[in-house]
């Protein structure tokens, strides 16, 4: 393969170097204590909005126009689903994958 460089390459060490001080100064700074006390609640928030929409058997999904969000229970929806491919004609169920 012409365009393959080999490891031994200084080149290639060169580069290799470059990207792991960008990645490491991207992506492994310390966040400061505010951060990380925002990013601890939010998973929190989030945490406990999993946990209701499992005990609750609700679901989400994002609307036709893609801002809003619809939530309702699980069977609500299938129903709704159903029949409107019932009601459509527009899709068959396939028997395998």
């Amino acid at each position: 393969y012409p365009h393959r460089i080999p490891r031994n390459n200084t080149i290639f060490k060169q580069y290799s170097d470059h990207l792991l001080d960008y990645l490491n100064q991207s992506y492994l700074t310390p966040l400061s204590y505010k951060d990380q006390l925002k990013s601890l609640e939010r998973a929190q928030i989030l945490g406990s909005i999993r946990r209701t929409i499992k005990k609750m058997n609700l679901i989400i999904r994002v609307t036709d126009k893609g801002n809003n969000f619809y939530i309702g229970s699980a069977g609500e929806f299938e129903e709704k689903a159903e029949k409107f491919f019932s009601d459509t004609n527009a899709f068959i169920e396939l028997s395998s994958n």
